[in-house]
């Protein structure tokens, strides 16, 4: 049932080639231990199947139009082949496509010319859609006729009569749409085959000569999309954790890179993140270098001669030059002091930039903005870089 899960999920889909080119869907999604209606709908347009699926990539579909011919025989228990020749003496079997059901006393053979179900099969690749198995005309109705109550049976293009749960006739007559309960679901009459379809798939009971090779193929298309999207997704993963945990863990990323050769995307990635690592490494060596050496000087220095009416709000030890966003790499002024604050009086303040300028260490001193309030009284706020000479 897991390995099922897996495979199929949990949705089955199913659809009929009705006559007169209208396409008939049934999909069912099994939830438990039921199947529940998940949609239904009717299309004469190729082109809005694939919409109607809502991205269902496997399906059963039903030939049951004008391309299938079926025949009733008095005769049974023989191999298929002697069947078709007693049913179609005068056809080359090699360019069909065939289905039988067989009773104590009769046989049922659908057959439909094999370029026509190959190029429908291909029409569906095309759209992304698997075929898993197909049937030919009304015979996908042998796949419930276990748990079909009825002793008639209305179908898209047919009436089917039962003996218990034995198919005695296939009478092909339209009639007005009817609908049934077949084992706790409503479908109508446009969707029994459907509903066969799914049954066949899901309790893996073959209808065509080909469903051994349809369903390798869809094996190996979803062997391929589960280990690509589980491989991607734990790369993916790597790469988050990597990304969250870089600067904590280096000597386990350096490790990784060795495993991660291959994936070219991921190591320009990886590249990126070392480059950003190695620039913030170096400001902050950058910071205990300074301070290291005359940084706490020179702070000491400006504390003292700062007046008594200037209040300071900020002292920035190579502030972040330009306007900063995620995208781009933090910038330094290397060798500049930022200062910010107020003061009460103009002249204190001139005073203490040309005091300032005098002293040895400082190259230049660089104000940026000086404002007076406009009520009388207020402070005047000021910012100032000082260059370092060093």
């Amino acid at each position: 049932m897991i390995w099922k899960s897996i495979i199929y999920g949990h949705n089955y889909a199913a659809i009929e080639h009705a006559e007169n080119g209208i396409f008939h869907l049934l999909q069912l999604r099994k939830q438990k231990e039921e199947f529940i209606i998940l949609n239904r709908s009717f299309q004469n347009d190729f082109e809005q199947v694939k919409v109607s699926l809502k991205k269902q990539s496997h399906v059963f579909v039903v030939f049951n139009n004008e391309q299938v011919l079926t025949k009733k025989i008095m005769e049974t228990h023989q191999d298929e082949m002697s069947l078709l020749r007693s049913a179609f003496p005068n056809i080359a079997l090699s360019d069909f496509y065939y289905e039988t059901y067989q009773t104590q006393e009769d046989s049922f053979i659908a057959i439909a010319r094999k370029k026509y179900i190959d190029d429908a099969i291909l029409a569906y690749q095309k759209k992304g859609i698997s075929v898993i198995d197909f049937s030919l005309g009304n015979l996908a109705v042998k796949n419930i006729q276990e748990i079909v109550t009825e002793k008639r049976l209305q179908t898209s293009n047919a009436m089917i009569h039962f003996e218990g749960s034995i198919i005695q006739e296939i009478k092909k007559e339209q009639h007005p749409q009817k609908k049934y309960v077949v084992n706790d679901l409503e479908v109508s009459n446009n969707e029994i085959l459907a509903l066969g379809g799914i049954i066949s798939y899901y309790t893996r009971n073959a209808s065509s000569q080909i469903q051994q090779k349809l369903k390798d193929l869809y094996l190996q298309k979803r062997i391929f999309e589960v280990g690509f999207k589980s491989g991607l997704g734990f790369l993916l993963s790597v790469l988050f954790v990597n990304f969250l945990f870089f600067s904590s863990y280096r000597n386990q990323v350096n490790k990784l890179t060795g495993a991660l050769q291959m994936s070219e995307q991921y190591k320009t990635q990886l590249k990126s993140l070392q480059k950003k690592v190695l620039q913030k490494k170096q400001w902050v060596q950058s910071l205990h270098s300074a301070s290291s050496s005359k940084l706490s000087l020179y702070v000491d220095e400006i504390g003292k001669t700062t007046p008594a009416t200037i209040l300071l709000n900020q002292i920035s030890f190579q502030p972040l030059n330009g306007v900063q966003r995620p995208e781009k790499a933090l910038a330094f002024e290397k060798n500049k002091i930022l200062i910010k604050g107020a003061c009460k009086k103009n002249e204190d303040f001139s005073s203490w930039i040309s005091l300032l300028e005098k002293k040895k260490w400082i190259q230049k001193v660089s104000i940026n903005n000086y404002g007076k309030g406009k009520k009388r009284g207020t402070l005047s706020n000021f910012e100032f870089e000082i260059t370092i000479d060093e």
